[in-house]
């Protein structure tokens, strides 16, 4: 009975030991799995991290290349994307060193330049993102400079000591700041055949005050979605005035009282004007004004306070044409 009750304490002890062993001995042949490596999501050059990998399309994805593991941590992933914004060669400004200034420019120093101003509490981030001039216009062979508001703390423009905040209410000397830009860029080698203006609700206000007190710089104005802060009389500078009908922020009538006011001040246009329409798109153009100027309207029915870039009507392109000299 002892010699029984021996063997079964003996047996006890020595199964959980022979039952570790195997379980020891089991695992080191299992297959490891692989480690889960963060993918990446990109749009128009914002890079957003994501845990998931789902179906993507081009235009909404990076492309991936996963290459064959040479660690033990798992597949080697190397991601391309669009470079974060903004984008721009910096132009150092004495005296302005606290806004960006940044250049994109072309093969040919004699191109067409656009220089862009943001809008109120805006920045060159936020015009690249919602333009895509950025992009198109260097691609096209149009130059571009994009220019900062004064920080104090949020940017604005000054565009006639009444609009708009904080630029306006701190007396902001604007002109001073965009002359020294303009001289930066010859200054860097650059004589374009022609310069022009483009900007957005406020900063479209500072695109045509600066184009109707700087004439034999800037030779034409585009607003989008902004209006006419300064008087402007017998001055040799074209206007292109875009807007849209529910434009509640500036006025749902500010570019056809604008294209108005252009053509009663500051050019004298006897032609008839030629129109196109394209849905909600109307756009009227008066050609062969005073001094070869032109006046062009752009109408968008039910648009509110944006930067168009519609299938039936896209601001960035009649820029670049206007830039290229094609109206």
């Amino acid at each position: 009975m002892s010699n029984r009750n021996s063997t079964r304490r003996l047996a006890a002890l020595v199964a959980p030991l022979l039952a570790f062993l195997a379980v020891g001995c089991g695992s080191s042949g299992q297959t490891q799995q692989p480690l889960t490596t963060p993918t990446a999501t990109a749009r128009k050059g914002r890079v957003e991290p994501s845990s998931v990998v789902t179906a993507t399309t081009p235009s909404t994805a990076m492309t991936t290349t996963t290459a064959t593991p040479t660690t033990s941590s798992g597949p080697l992933t190397i991601s391309t994307a669009e470079p974060s914004l903004p984008v721009g060669e910096s132009l150092e400004l004495s005296g302005f060193e606290d806004r960006p200034s940044l250049l994109q420019r072309v093969a040919d120093p004699s191109a067409p330049l656009v220089v862009v101003f943001h809008g109120s509490r805006g920045s060159i981030e936020n015009v690249q993102k919602r333009s895509g001039l950025h992009l198109d216009g260097p691609a096209a062979g149009v130059a571009v400079l994009w220019l900062s508001g004064k920080p104090l703390p949020k940017r604005s423009w000054n565009t006639n000591n009444r609009c708009c905040d904080p630029a306006s209410t701190n007396h902001v000397d604007d002109m001073a700041y965009i002359d020294a830009a303009i001289n930066a860029v010859r200054t860097e080698g650059l004589s374009p055949v022609r310069i022009i203006t483009a900007g957005v609700s406020n900063g479209a206000g500072m695109a045509v005050s600066v184009a109707c007190k700087r004439p034999k710089v800037f030779a034409v104005a585009v607003s989008v979605a902004g209006w006419m802060p300064v008087s402007c009389r017998n001055t040799a500078v074209s206007l292109v005035a875009i807007g849209g009908t529910k434009d509640d922020v500036v006025g749902r009538r500010k570019p056809k009282q604008m294209a108005s006011t252009w053509r009663r001040f500051v050019v004298q246009c006897p032609n008839e004007p030629s129109e196109e329409s394209d849905g909600p798109a109307l756009v009227t153009t008066w050609r062969g004004c005073t001094s070869g100027t032109f006046v062009r309207l752009v109408v968008l029915d039910d648009v509110e306070h944006v930067w168009p870039r519609f299938d039936f009507y896209d601001a960035t392109s009649d820029i670049i044409a206007v830039a290229r000299g094609e109206v």
